[in-house]
């Protein structure tokens, strides 16, 4: 693994666990066990390590649901198989789940979003308001569909962090989960 990726791992749990805040880089840099001026020459400030984190997060996600959309062959296959490895790849990586959450929820956010930095929703906001042209699923406000998916999907990790369950009966949740959310948007 490389140094870049070294620190990024860092970052990611340290935010995570202390917040951007509560995050200084020399202990991002302990952390990762690089020097400072190592973790300032990939990152020119937290700034950017911050917002860096969270696109390499994205766009690992955005490759994975980009396999799904080009091989669905209507809109509720897209879904499903969106949502459905959206909720597997957060339970396997919860610490990156917990990164994005966190980061939508903060100034952050906005301030890429006003940079106009693409980080890979735009094809998914297309795909959407397709569906909704077509009337696959209701026409509300998309920015309204994406806050209550998204804040759907956070209830259900952390209802699936609280319960011991088995896989059958975590595959359970999930599948009931998706039936829920496939109603409130048809």
């Amino acid at each position: 693994m490389d140094k870049k990726q070294i620190i990024l791992n860092a970052a990611l749990k340290l935010f995570v666990e202390q917040g951007f805040h509560g995050t200084p880089t020399s202990k991002i840099a302990k952390e990762a066990g690089v020097a400072n001026g190592t973790l300032f020459h990939h990152f020119n400030t937290k700034d950017e390590l911050i917002v860096a984190l969270y696109l390499h997060l994205k766009s690992k996600m955005y490759h994975s649901d980009l396999k799904t959309i080009t091989e669905a062959k209507d809109f509720k296959t897209f879904f499903k198989s969106m949502y459905l490895s959206n909720i597997y790849s957060m339970l396997e990586e919860p610490l990156a789940f917990k990164y994005i959450m966190q980061f939508k929820t903060s100034p952050y956010y906005a301030k890429i979003q006003e940079m106009k930095i693409d980080d890979g929703s735009a094809e998914f906001v297309c795909f959407f308001k397709d569906a909704m042209a077509a009337g696959y699923i209701k026409t509300i406000d998309i920015d309204l569909m994406f806050v209550l998916l998204s804040n759907m999907t956070s209830g259900l990790s952390q209802y699936l962090e609280s319960k011991p369950l088995s896989k059958l009966e975590e595959h359970n949740v999930v599948d009931q989960s998706f039936d829920m959310i496939w109603r409130m948007i048809t």
